[in-house]
């Protein structure tokens, strides 16, 4: 227009900027703030980062990636940056563990159901998000077939295969049973109403509890 060139770019940072003001705007009546230092502008899909904006006085820092709630946000829309910090973190929890899951008077039962509880729910967190491509699943089945074999006490030169661990296991790969979870998770975080959570909160406690018993007894008759 005349000597003005308009972009989509420069029309969502203008959009983001007003919505940003009204926003503001809206929760100080209410008493409510802001934290500027969280707030994010990031461009989700195709196109060049855009630029920074300043809402009352407060530079909006534009990034690439961002955490949000434990879960590493992308612009590309890839999860690999998340699996792979997802993988870190359980990988520490497996290490923090070594001892007990070591421990030989402990039934394979008892550490499996460790592994569930507390090695793949880190793995696993926010999957409800994640755009899985065939490479981040043969990932995620090699830390599976990783932590598994330890278990088992299966080392690289007993020739193993993949199919046999899942099998002593009774679990099943990564690629298999990570849509039907994911989807569970994401269903039960919809669904979940404030009663329902606290049920939930209470079921989960109680099998943590139910847990630690089958380790106890697992030790006495070993």
């Amino acid at each position: 227009m005349g000597s003005s060139t308009f972009t989509d770019l420069v029309y969502a940072s203008y959009v983001g900027h007003g919505c940003h003001e009204s926003f503001s705007d809206s929760a100080s009546h209410l008493g409510l703030n802001i934290s500027w230092p969280k707030t994010k502008l990031q461009n989700t899909g195709s196109g060049p980062k855009p630029p920074d904006i300043s809402v009352d006085s407060n530079v909006v820092e534009s990034v690439y990636s961002f955490d949000y709630i434990g879960s590493l946000q992308s612009s590309d829309g890839q999860c690999h940056p998340d699996l792979t910090c997802r993988i870190g973190l359980a990988c520490a929890v497996m290490t923090s563990l070594k001892r007990i899951l070591s421990d030989k008077r402990l039934t394979l039962d008892t550490k499996l159901r460790i592994y569930r509880t507390l090695i793949l729910s880190v793995l696993l967190y926010a999957a409800d998000t994640w755009t899985l491509l065939s490479a981040d699943a043969r990932t995620l089945d090699d830390f599976h077939q990783k932590y598994l074999r330890q278990l088992l006490g299966i080392r690289w030169y007993d020739r193993v295969r993949n199919d046999e661990v899942l099998q002593r296991t009774g679990l099943t790969s990564m690629s298999i049973s990570y849509p039907v979870d994911a989807s569970r998770y994401l269903v039960m975080c919809l669904d979940l109403t404030t009663t329902h959570r606290q049920t939930w909160l209470y079921a989960t406690t109680m099998m943590l509890i139910g847990l630690g018993s089958s380790m106890e007894a697992d030790v006495r008759n070993g």
